[in-house]
Order: C-alpha cells, then structure tokens, then sequence
C-alpha cells in the first residue's frame, strides 16, 4: 500500500528470530488461502512443483483471479486450456505491487504474453492498480502483496485471457483487441470473405496493420491494384486469403516460420505461388521478412488455431508470371523473343513454379560496347551464336 511517505507492506506474520521464520512456499499460500484455492488446483503438475519448490533459486509473482470468476472458466474451457490460462498468471520473479506500478515495465508471463501494470485514479480522487494485456483489457488488483518463501501473490477481479485459447474468429470479432494491435482494417476485410479456413486445420495469418493500406495508397508500382481492391470484393478476399497459409504445425513460431525456406501456399484456392521467409539486415539487426513484409520484433502470437504475425505492410498478390512481365517492358524485346523461340514457359517456367529465378538481360545489356551510333547491327556476336538447345541452356540452368 503506497502513501504519501512510502510504501507499507502487509506480512502473513510478523517477522521474528531465524528460528521461527515461515519457509511456505508460493504454492502452499495458494492452497491455503480461500480466493485462490480453486485456482491451485488447476495448476499443472510442472508448475505446482515449481512454486513449491523455494529451494530452486528461482522467484514468481502469481496473478490470480478471484475465486467466483476463475471457477466459472471451468465451464467454458477443458481442462488442458484451463491450465494454459492459469500459466498465463504466472511470471518469473518476485515484484511487489509497488514495485510493479512504478516501474512502467511491461512483463512476459510463462505462456508468453505480456502484461503491463497501471495506476489510474478515479472520480473520487483512490489510485487504482491495473493489470492490461495486449489486447488493452484491464483487470483491477484488489489485494496485493500477499508475500511468501519464494514469490508474491496478487489477487485481481477477473481472468487473463491468453491467446493460445482464442481462436481466430474471436480476434476477428473483438473490436477493441483489433484496434489496441493497430490491425482494425485488415481485421474487418477478414470479417467480409470466406477465408476457406478448414476446421480442425492450424493456419499462420499475418496480420498488416492499418498504416499498410496508405502505403499501399502512396506504392507507385502498386496503384492499379489498389484501386481494383476499392471496387471488387472478389479481390479484397484474394488479397485477405493471401495473408494465410496452412500450417501443418511448421509455423507455429517465428522459429519454425524463419527455418521453413521453401515457402508457404496461400489460402487462395488452386493458387500455384509460394511466398518466401527470409532475414534481411537492418540497423537493428536481423529482420524476419514474409514476401516483402517484415515482421517486427521477431514476435507472434500463437491462438488455438492460427499463429498471427504483425506487420507494417500489406501483402499484394501477383498476377503477372515471367513471360507476362517480359512483354510489358519495352527494355526486355530481346529476352522476350529469345524466350518465345524456345518455349521457356512450356518447358521449364510452369513445371517448376513457383521456383524458378530467370535473370534477364535488357536490350542494352545485349548491346556491342564498341559499336557506335553508325553500326548497322549494334548487339554483341552471342545474340546470333547463341541457338536452339545452346541458347536454351544458357538461358536457364
């Protein structure tokens, strides 16, 4: 409890000589205190023989609801998510609550998620301790500070909901999540399409966020998609679906995401592309990219049914394969040709999409650095040597 002169702590029992001191551990305040039995029961074995071991070294700050709500979860969720929400109420560390507030830090619990810690005060002037997930949910603290052997106990009014027991149509339809994560646009474009989501199947979606559509807006190469997208729905569905892709359990984690190099099938139906991970340097090291959309700060969050990835910037499907790019250059005429002559497409372009790299040269390229504004044929004795098979294998190795 804070005051204007500091900070007065309320103990279990008072202190007294090292012979009569309480050596309870996290675990047994838990089983012994009647808000906060129902939640020690839920506990996982791995987790119950953590807070009570006080001989490990190792401190934690226990989050609990009160016992009202946390009962009513049985209800709602099984037993394994049960014990995924309870771990996400736990932390590393021994922070009392006056430690918490003052700290403006945010906190990682065992599942994963951060938590923030606020103090508001309301109309009548009482400071008031909150708990905000990432989804900006706030949960009041109404006892603090109940202190044993090897961590703390805080009590709260409701439940920490984690991700890992939501499933996607929940994201979809929480309106203040979407906006506290800045990814409200995408998140009503997903709400308007059949996003051929299977039940049953674990899908990655990479989420933009609402700043991505006025870059998308001000991307010159891009302007003809960005109208389209305005008029045709059927589009803004292929754009959403583009974002998503089974993940068979492979891209559960930025990890298994970053390691699986060949590339993810969109949920677009029949779609022949794959979309490519990989790091690029940045100032601030090593950027995870999908496509050309980078994922910040290496993080995701993992939901019952999809892995969702946060990103500045909005994914455009393309429509375009090599030859239809090659004819509206008007610096690749030579490539086009030579590709028409010996059917590139045919044999090669379509039987191994979406892998192929096809370095092109451009007219200029092509060009004799000796010849001179007068020369009746300016391009080098290759363009002519190179035929048939040769130029064939020359073109694509």
């Amino acid at each position: 409890m804070e005051c204007n002169s500091g900070i007065i702590h309320t103990l279990r029992f008072p202190l007294t000589n090292r012979e009569g001191f309480d050596r309870s551990s996290v675990l047994s305040l838990l089983e012994s205190h009647p808000e906060t039995q129902s939640f020690a029961k839920d506990l996982s074995a791995a987790l119950k023989n953590n807070l009570r071991n006080v001989n490990s070294g190792k401190r934690y700050t226990v989050i609990v609801p009160s016992r009202q709500k946390w009962e009513s979860l049985r209800q709602k969720y099984s037993g394994e998510q049960i014990q995924k929400i309870a771990a996400n109420h736990v932390f590393l560390g021994q922070h009392c609550s006056g430690h918490l507030i003052q700290s403006l830090e945010s906190y990682k619990t065992l599942s994963g998620e951060t938590l923030e810690f606020i103090c508001e005060t309301d109309s009548s002037g009482k400071e008031r301790h909150y708990i905000r997930t990432v989804c900006g949910e706030k949960r009041e603290i109404t006892t603090s500070d109940l202190a044993a052997t090897n961590g703390v106990v805080h009590i709260v009014e409701d439940a920490l909901i984690p991700f890992s027991v939501l499933k996607l149509q929940e994201l979809i339809q929480n309106k203040d999540c979407a906006e506290k994560l800045k990814v409200t646009d995408f998140i009503n474009l997903l709400k308007e399409c059949d996003l051929k989501i299977e039940p049953g199947q674990k899908y990655a979606v990479v989420l933009p966020q609402d700043s991505s559509f006025k870059w998308w807006s001000n991307y010159p190469q891009f302007q003809d998609e960005y109208r389209r997208f305005q008029v045709d729905k059927e589009y803004r569905c292929k754009v959403a679906r583009y974002h998503i892709m089974r993940s068979n359990n492979r891209l559960n984690n930025i990890d298994s995401f970053a390691s699986h190099t060949l590339g993810h099938r969109t949920n677009n139906p029949n779609e022949p592309l794959y979309e490519t991970t990989y790091f690029k340097k940045s100032p601030y090291g090593s950027q995870l990219h999908f496509h050309y959309s980078p994922i910040n700060n290496l993080e995701s969050f993992e939901m019952g049914d999809v892995t969702v990835y946060i990103t500045p910037k909005i994914n455009v499907p393309p429509e375009l394969n090599i030859t239809d790019i090659l004819s509206t250059r008007p610096d690749t005429t030579i490539a086009k040709n030579q590709t028409e002559v010996i059917k590139m497409d045919e044999k090669h372009f379509s039987k191994n999409a979406p892998k192929n790299l096809y370095l092109v040269t451009t007219d200029d390229g092509w060009k004799d650095p000796k010849s001179t504004p007068t020369t009746i044929n300016p391009y080098r004795s290759e363009l002519n040597t190179y035929k048939d098979n040769i130029l064939e294998n020359v073109s694509y190795q």
